[in-house]
């Protein structure tokens, strides 16, 4: 079985090649052509979400590129995230964890709890676990902190 995967264009950005038959694996959501046999099933999983630390809700937030050593970071009262330009180099994957984490601190103060957060919601999102750990491994730059997550990500 072949996939391909577009971006918002309609370029082709990723390809994939599955010999083997009767195997399952979650793809994200996106558009593909898929030539081969197929069939859609749907994918849950059993994960531990922390509980909240903060009574925020996410609302409407607004994205400023520049240049931000820490690669992202959030402003949670004005509802900002300063995003460095860099980061539209490195691949959907990583782009997605380091938002998504950002994201997570409108519910927590802890830097593990909201890679957690990011891994989940890529989860719930489709991404396989691998994919996940590969834009974390490349996102983070704290050993500890690779090291945390992948040991969860290995649960989700």
């Amino acid at each position: 079985m072949k996939i391909y995967r577009f971006d918002k264009d309609l370029n082709r950005f990723y390809f994939f090649y599955k010999r083997e038959k009767g195997k399952e694996f979650p793809i994200p959501a996106g558009i593909y052509q898929i030539e081969g046999l197929f069939e859609e099933k749907k994918y849950f999983f059993n994960s531990q979400i922390p509980k909240p630390e903060k009574k925020n809700k996410i609302s409407k937030t607004l994205l400023f590129i520049t240049k931000n050593p820490n690669k992202a970071s959030i402003d949670i009262l004005r509802n900002k995230i300063y995003i460095d330009k860099d980061i539209f180099k490195a691949p959907e994957p990583v782009r997605l964890a380091i938002l998504l984490h950002e994201l997570g601190h409108y519910y927590y103060f802890n830097e593990n709890k909201c890679d957690l957060f990011a891994a989940i919601e890529m989860r719930k999102a489709g991404f396989p676990k691998s994919i996940i750990s590969a834009a974390f491994l490349s996102a983070l730059y704290s050993d500890f902190r690779k090291k945390h997550i992948y040991k969860k990500i290995k649960n989700l």
